[in-house]
């Protein structure tokens, strides 16, 4: 009896450990993506050395309200529309940062980033057509 609640002990933490281990790399690989992403929208900003410090620190600054606001109370309603709120103040801060050109190619980046969620949300919420 004792053999077999050891055995069974075994095989629940080692299948705890391989579940455990199946999320992480999904986890890295979203790193990944975002820093991939992240270095294209730089490199397509064309960023100075001066400005790639300050940039980050908006996107930092804004992504760390947003994550606040995320895991708040809120009801879902009021969060969106607190985090839509925060797209006038990054801006104002991206445009005084930026030059006219990299302003317009960054509008670009946050339009089509925008497109692709839509798009997202529209395919999660498509229902199956009927027959």
């Amino acid at each position: 009896m004792k053999k077999s609640l050891f055995f069974v002990c075994v095989f629940l933490l080692a299948n705890l450990s391989l579940t455990a281990q199946e999320k992480k790399p999904g986890i890295e690989m979203r790193k990944d993506k975002l820093l991939t992403q992240a270095q294209k929208n730089s490199e397509r900003l064309k960023l100075t050395e001066e400005q790639k410090p300050a940039f980050k620190a908006i996107l930092d600054k804004y992504a760390k309200i947003k994550h606040q606001i995320n895991t708040s109370n809120l009801s879902l309603k009021k969060r969106q529309d607190s985090i839509e709120s925060l797209s006038e103040p990054k801006d104002a801060e991206v445009k005084l940062l930026l030059t006219a050109e990299q302003f317009k190619t960054y509008k670009e980046i946050v339009a089509e980033r925008k497109q692709r969620l839509d798009n997202a949300r529209k395919t999660q919420l498509k229902l199956p057509e009927k027959q």
